[in-house]
């Protein structure tokens, strides 16, 4: 059988609470035509905040794309900005998922 799945509840959730520097882009997953009718979350993204003084990137947020589908490894495999700010990240990490999904 080919169930379809549906892709729903895009959000943000923090990972490392005590620190506040990494943080999963979830949605759930949900087959609708099975019996079961299970939802599952599945992490899209995560953007972390490099706090590695040795590292090229120190004090910026970065962002992991996960390669769920053809045009997000697409993405993951690209030149992905590293920014100033959380909340920038954040907003470039939503908006290109929203265009590969």
């Amino acid at each position: 059988m080919n169930y379809s799945r549906v892709y729903t509840n895009y959000r943000w959730e923090p990972v490392n609470v005590r620190k506040g520097d990494r943080y999963h882009y979830k949605r759930d997953v949900m087959w609708p035509d099975t019996p079961w009718r299970t939802v599952e979350p599945q992490v899209i993204a995560t953007v972390i905040y490099d706090d590695k003084h040795t590292s090229p990137h120190w004090g910026k947020w970065r962002a992991n794309i996960h390669p769920l589908s053809p045009a997000l490894n697409d993405l993951r495999l690209s030149d992905i900005p590293k920014f100033s700010s959380k909340d920038d990240a954040m907003a470039w990490v939503t908006a290109m998922v929203r265009l590969s999904v």
